[in-house]
């Protein structure tokens, strides 16, 4: 884009929508035992992330190199696995040959701190149970509060059983709610106030004329940018469950 498209309209290069032709956007996150939640250059994952969607897609890894479908529906990764010799499946951890083609649930969010894209992605069981529970949250607060709210994560982990014993499995933590598509609060300059001057001391002959006089700040409104979006009432036990009399 050239200084004449941003003189003349043409746009300045951040309007449109993010590419939908790769899986990853912005930083991929990764989760293992170990090292619990990186970024793929082994730094620590944010603290707290925004949940702006989640994603269901075929993904087999060929000669080092991701396959992916993601066109809707998805077809049955068992047809597609079948007409791959088993000679030319990988071997996985446990020893065994492992399905080429396999069922892969992505979860994208947005740092709410710098703006930035993360996503994550995984074919794990322990990282399928995570992204059903955050699925299901989702759908239950929708359900309740209606709208198009989004959770706000931190990223954890829960134990979970498995063949080899105890293990650790990713997990997101909900720490808040938030009402996507809010109107933005705007900062309000102290408006000046009619109130009474303090009475003369001396000469009660005349009477003292009202004075304009600063009117106290009002509470700074919060300015970040959770601050600035949509909260979502807590639900309350009357909601859940109808125990009112109906006569």
């Amino acid at each position: 884009m050239s200084n004449g498209d941003l003189q003349h309209g043409g746009g300045d290069g951040f309007s449109g929508s993010l590419s939908t032709d790769r899986t990853i956007k912005g930083m991929q996150l990764v989760w293992n035992d170990a090292q619990h939640w990186r970024d793929r250059d082994g730094q620590k994952a944010p603290a707290q992330l925004l949940v702006v969607g989640v994603d269901a897609i075929l993904q087999r890894w060929l000669e080092g190199l991701p396959q992916v479908i993601r066109t809707k529906p998805l077809p049955n990764p068992d047809d597609l696995n079948a007409a791959i010799p088993v000679s030319e499946w990988e071997t996985g951890l446990d020893g065994q040959k492992r399905p080429p083609w396999m069922d892969t649930a992505v979860v994208y969010f947005i740092d709410p701190i710098t703006g930035g894209f993360y996503t994550y992605v995984t074919s794990t069981t322990g990282g399928r149970i995570a992204v059903d529970h955050l699925q299901e949250s989702v759908i239950g607060m929708r359900m309740l509060r209606g709208g198009r709210v989004l959770p706000l994560v931190t990223p954890g982990e829960r134990p979970m059983k498995t063949k080899f014993g105890a293990k650790s499995r990713p997990h997101f933590e909900i720490v808040d709610w938030k009402e996507a598509g809010a109107p933005v609060l705007r900062e309000e300059a102290p408006k000046a106030a009619l109130t009474l001057a303090s009475e003369p001391e001396a000469d009660s002959s005349q009477t003292a004329a009202p004075a304009l006089q600063p009117e106290p700040a009002k509470a700074q409104r919060k300015t970040t940018t959770l601050g600035r979006m949509g909260d979502v009432k807590p639900v309350s036990p009357g909601e859940t469950i109808n125990d009112k009399v109906p006569w």
